[in-house]
């Protein structure tokens, strides 16, 4: 099923499990603008779905587009010195990984 704009940000919401109205809150609009967002009755302004997408930890290409995005910067707040430590160690050694794998190819 190709998804539009309207039923991607209803899927990541509902996935969120955000409320309409939790949803309006946070963007400083009525609950009837995000039914009508996501009933394609009207188009967010790029400024609401920047916010949608950070929201939604998304990109505004996949509300737009349908296009997966995968981060390439993750928070570590919050996480302990070592367990940082771990996933920095972690990241590099899959760098090494993709480098080798790359020059057998």
């Amino acid at each position: 099923m190709n998804e539009n704009l309207g039923e991607r940000i209803r899927k990541e919401r509902i996935n969120m499990r955000y409320s309409q109205s939790e949803i309006a809150k946070a963007l400083n609009v009525t609950s009837s603008a995000i039914s009508a967002y996501e009933l394609s009755e009207r188009t967010p302004s790029v400024d609401t779905l920047t916010r949608l997408a950070r929201i939604f930890n998304t990109s505004i290409d996949y509300l737009v587009n349908g296009e997966k995005y995968m981060p390439t910067h993750i928070s570590l707040e919050g996480l302990q010195p070592y367990d940082v430590v771990a996933i920095r160690t972690l990241v590099i050694s899959l760098r090494g990984r993709g480098k080798s794998y790359r020059q057998k190819v």
